[in-house]
């Protein structure tokens, strides 16, 4: 139960579902995840809980992702109470994902980099945070994967699960910068710079630990 529960928050925290949006059936997240019908609907009762979602009258009980104000408000009372939690986990992603960035540049082929820039082309035309997110999401994974090594893709996804699954929606996203930075480490990607590529990564994830802090400082 504990696994549905955490695939669904993190589901809503990358901008999968968004606000609004109507989970599929149980029987069918029970299938996708290979697990009982009873867990997924004792997980469904939990989120509900949580304030991450509200079931819709009707025959099919459907289950709506909330405004998210009551588990936002959680999060950032714990992110209050875990600052060095916080710079810890900046600081392992920031190795992790500049190392990826630096193999993406020596290894990269043509559908990675469409892929990568397909992700920037999404951000930089969306106006909804929630969507940022997950297209902010798709970038950094899309780098992970042009790294062509299945562990380091796998650490840039673990470290990307905690940190939102601490933060949330408590940040503000600061398009501008982000979609700057992204473009950066595409650039230095696209021209095999492995060490352009590395440092921009680095500066990006910077400048985002920075812009994170400013909101629980």
């Amino acid at each position: 139960m504990d696994l549905v529960v955490e695939r669904i928050r993190a589901a809503v925290h990358f901008g999968y579902f968004l606000p609004g949006d109507q989970l599929p059936p149980e029987r069918d997240i029970a299938e996708i995840l290979g697990v009982s019908r009873a867990n997924v609907n004792q997980a469904m009762k939990t989120l509900r809980d949580e304030g991450y979602l509200v079931s819709k009258r009707g025959p099919t009980g459907a289950a709506i992702v909330t405004s998210l104000k009551k588990p936002a408000k959680k999060r950032q009372d714990e992110l209050l109470k875990n600052k060095a939690q916080f710079h810890q986990l900046m600081e392992f992603r920031a190795e992790n994902e500049a190392l990826a960035a630096s193999l993406a540049a020596q290894r990269r082929t043509q559908a990675d980099l469409q892929a990568i820039s397909a992700s920037i082309e999404l951000m930089a035309t969306c106006e909804d945070a929630a969507r940022f997110r997950r297209y902010d999401l798709e970038f950094h994974l899309a780098v992970a994967r042009a790294s062509n090594n299945p562990y380091v893709e796998h650490v840039v996804q673990l470290a990307r699960d905690h940190l939102f699954l601490l933060i949330g929606d408590f940040n503000d996203v600061i398009l501008s910068s982000t979609l700057n930075a992204h473009r950066k480490v595409y650039l230095a990607i696209k021209n095999a710079d492995s060490a352009g590529a590395e440092a921009a990564m680095r500066d990006h994830l910077t400048e985002s630990e920075q812009e994170f802090s400013s909101d629980f400082s």
